[in-house]
């Protein structure tokens, strides 16, 4: 009884001064509540010279069996110019330690504690695949949970920065699958094992969503998981004698291509298709080259822009800059072919008839016109033709009277001749310009005719490239 007054004597004392002097009091110590017998276990194990460098194992044969559990809690970002994934995992782990074994009973019921993880042993499973770039320490793994069985349960956040190979020729409805390859960094598999809490499991599905665990998880605004689901794999590598155990996260990520398709693929469809338009105007308007040259500045801005947001570092090349650059190249063509047109057209300016095989295959009632819709053209009517004739017949009919009656001769008689020569002159004139008008004219549809047929050629090459390229 006087060594138990002596003991509450001593508390009390001890309580009171702690009070003063700003010493820690536990409450509950007098009956020896919970957080007493967890810092008696925290107490035990930890100055019980344990060795946290050594395996927790019973033998140097034994294996250590580590369970893992990888959670992807979000994509921070994909960059297209260093081809690297970052993105945030919880990299959950659980392993027996014999040496954190307890007797629940001995200790008050107390069955879990939290112990420091830089004072036990940790595996040592590390990126291998990790990018050099700087990136933050893992956090929330200064503490682990410890079972009275001997079992550790490990979950570090860790922001993980790995390399990540980009295909971009799809972009932008491009899918990159990225891996994240974990794995010891000394222990062979021999040493530690890595497995899936699913007994011989090779491969598990971890599912990501916004309820996953109860975390919330932040949406990256232009990537997202296709399936809202990971992939995880277990896989052996060799290197000499040892085995090591490899652990491979795959994530698929999908591109949301809503703000790409207005950026890149809207403007460059409507410019490509204003290359066919070209040819609806007429052959010899001069704002037809100045129209192509306007689309070849707008695809080349296009092209910087396509250029800012996929880096020029990659082995593919998206499928819209071929577009861009197949479109370009109808650009050119459709400018040097409305050159031609354009010369087409005032080849009538030469005097050249327009040959007849070529005006039956083109401008006649069954030719190229009638199937391509163009509507009819008649030639100028040469009424001062036949009106030359009849001229000169007037003036070979008048020639042997004159010569008959040279001594009748008047004055009278010396104006008509002189108005029929002159009548004879001013129908010829007009004659000549009404066939160079008909010449002139079948040369100008011709060009028409051509230009139809290139907008039929040029709008089918372009719907094919777009079907082909943009979809």
């Amino acid at each position: 009884m006087a060594c138990y007054s002596y003991g509450n004597i001593f508390l009390t004392v001890f309580c009171i001064v702690g009070v003063y002097l700003g010493l820690p009091c536990v409450e509950g110590i007098g009956d020896k509540g919970e957080v007493f017998w967890e810092s008696r276990i925290i107490s035990d194990f930890l100055r019980s010279g344990y060795v946290r460098e050594a395996r927790p194992v019973t033998s140097p044969n034994t294996t250590v069996d580590v369970t893992m559990y990888p959670m992807l809690l979000s994509i921070n970002n994909i960059n297209e110019a260093e081809n690297t994934l970052t993105s945030r995992i919880i990299l959950f782990q659980q392993w027996v330690d014999i040496r954190l074994k307890w007797n629940a009973s001995d200790y008050g019921g107390v069955t879990n504690v939290k112990l420091p993880s830089m004072r036990l042993w940790l595996p040592d499973i590390v990126p291998f695949n990790a990018d050099p770039t700087p990136v933050s320490d893992p956090v929330y793994e200064v503490t682990v949970d410890v079972s009275n069985d001997g079992t550790v349960r490990w979950g570090p956040l860790m922001v993980v920065s790995s390399k990540c190979p980009l295909d971009v020729t799809n972009f932008p409805f491009d899918t990159q699958s990225c891996t994240i390859v974990f794995g010891s960094w000394l222990h062979s598999r021999e040493q530690m094992d890595m497995k899936f809490f699913t007994p011989g499991a090779k491969e598990m599905d971890v599912n990501y969503s916004e309820n996953f665990g109860g975390m919330p998880i932040a949406e990256h605004p232009y990537w997202t998981i296709k399936d809202n689901r990971v992939k995880a794999k277990l896989s052996e590598v060799k290197y000499g004698t040892y085995e090591f155990s490899i652990l491979s996260v795959t994530v698929e990520a999908e591109r949301r291509p809503s703000f790409f398709k207005n950026l890149a693929i809207g403007p460059g469809a409507l410019l490509g298709f204003l290359v066919p338009v070209l040819f609806l105007l007429p052959a010899r308007s001069r704002e037809k080259n100045t129209f192509g040259m306007l689309i070849i500045v707008g695809l080349v801005l296009l092209i910087s822009v396509l250029t800012q947001a996929v880096p020029f570092n990659h082995s593919s090349t998206p499928r819209v800059g071929h577009f861009y650059l197949i479109t370009l190249l109808l650009t050119c063509c459709s400018i040097a072919i409305s050159v031609l047109v354009n010369n087409i057209s005032y080849r009538g300016a030469r005097r050249r008839p327009l040959p007849k095989w070529i005006h039956q295959a083109c401008l006649s009632r069954n030719g190229l016109r009638r199937i391509l819709c163009i509507d009819k053209y008649s030639p100028v009517d040469n009424l001062f033709a036949e009106t030359l004739r009849e001229t000169e017949d007037l003036s070979t009919h008048a020639q042997p009277e004159a010569a008959a009656g040279r001594e009748m001769d008047t004055l009278q008689t010396r104006e008509m001749r002189d108005v029929t020569r002159y009548l004879k002159y001013i129908c010829g004139k007009l004659s000549a310009d009404d066939s160079y008008k008909n010449v002139n004219q079948d040369w100008e549809e011709l060009a028409r005719v051509v230009d139809r047929v290139l907008f039929v050629i040029f709008f089918i090459m372009y719907v094919l490239t777009a079907v082909s390229l943009l979809t």
